[in-house]
C-alpha cells in the first residue's frame, strides 16, 4: 500500500443539498483547482466552505488529498481523521490515511487489546452515531413485528418463533442504541488531536522548564487527557503521556 487514492470527490448533492448555491460554486472551484494542480487555491475554496459552517466526510477528504500533495503532513491526517470520524466505514478514507502515516517519523508500538475490547471497537467503527441509530430502529420495528408474531401467531410453531425472535432482536435493539448513544457521546468530546509542529517535546509538567521526556513529530495522532491553560496533557498509543504547549496540536 504505497499509493495515495488522491481522485478527489466531485458530487456534491449528498453532501450539501440544503446549502445556498454560492457552495456549489466554492466545491466546482475547489474541484477545478485541484485538477489544475492548484492544491493550495483548492484548499482556499474547500475551507471557505468549513467557514460557512458547514461540513461533510467528503470535504474533509478533499482537504486531506489537498494537504497532502502540498507536503502538509499534519494537516491532510487531520482531515484524514476528520473525515473518517463521520463517515467510518469508508474504506478509501482509511487507506488515505494508512498510506499518511507511513510519512510520520514516530513509530509508535500500540499496546495490545484485550480481544474482547478490539472486537467491540471494530463493531462501532462500522457505522457513525447515525448510523447506528437508523439500525436501532430497524431492529426496534423487527423486534414489535415478532412480538406480535409471538402474542398472535396462528400456530404454537409461530408463537415460538415470535418469541426466540423477539428476544434476539430486543437483545440487539439495545446494544446497537447504546453504542449509538456511545458513539454519539464520544463524536461530541473532542479528545483526540494531531500535532502539528515538526518536532514537539513532551514534558513532565504544564512548564517550559518541565523534565523532557520524549519527541514526538508531525502527523502523530494522540489522545487528550487534560489541559491546564496553555498546556495539554496527551497520551500516545503506548501509554506514555505528557505534556505539550495548546499550539502544537489541534483536535481532530
Amino acid at each position: 500500500m504505497n499509493k495515495l487514492l488522491l481522485s478527489i470527490v466531485f458530487s456534491i448533492s449528498t453532501i450539501f443539498s440544503f446549502a445556498e448555491q454560492p457552495v456549489d460554486s466554492l466545491w466546482a472551484q475547489g474541484n477545478t483547482a485541484y485538477q489544475n494542480g492548484n492544491y493550495q487555491a483548492a484548499i482556499n475554496s474547500y475551507n471557505s466552505i468549513l467557514e460557512k459552517g458547514l461540513s461533510a466526510p467528503d470535504l474533509y477528504f478533499n482537504l486531506g488529498n489537498s494537504f497532502y500533495k502540498m507536503n502538509e503532513l499534519a494537516q491532510s491526517i487531520l482531515f484524514y481523521e476528520r473525515a473518517i470520524k463521520l463517515s467510518p466505514s469508508n474504506e478509501d478514507y482509511r487507506y488515505n490515511l494508512d498510506v499518511a502515516k507511513l510519512k510520520v517519523v514516530d513509530k509508535i508500538e500500540i499496546i495490545p487489546q484485550f480481544f474482547l475490547y478490539s472486537w467491540i471497537s471494530n463493531l462501532k467503527s462500522l457505522a457513525n452515531p447515525n448510523g447506528w441509530a437508523i439500525v436501532a430502529i430497524f431492529l426496534f420495528i423487527v423486534c414489535s413485528s415478532s412480538i406480535l408474531l409471538w402474542r398472535f401467531g396462528l400456530s404454537l410453531f409461530l408463537k415460538r418463533a415470535g418469541f426466540l425472535a423477539s428476544s434476539l432482536f430486543a437483545i440487539l435493539f439495545v446494544v446497537s442504541l447504546l453504542i449509538s448513544f456511545s458513539e454519539a457521546d464520544r463524536y461530541g468530546t473532542k479528545n483526540e488531536a494531531v500535532i502539528l509542529r515538526p518536532v514537539v517535546t513532551v514534558k513532565s509538567s504544564p512548564d517550559q522548564n518541565g523534565k523532557d521526556l520524549f519527541i514526538l513529530h508531525e502527523g502523530t495522532k494522540v489522545v487528550i487527557t487534560d489541559s491546564l491553560t496553555h498546556w495539554i496533557e496527551v497520551k500516545i498509543s503506548d501509554g506514555n503521556s505528557g505534556w505539550v504547549n495548546a499550539a502544537d496540536i489541534e483536535k481532530i
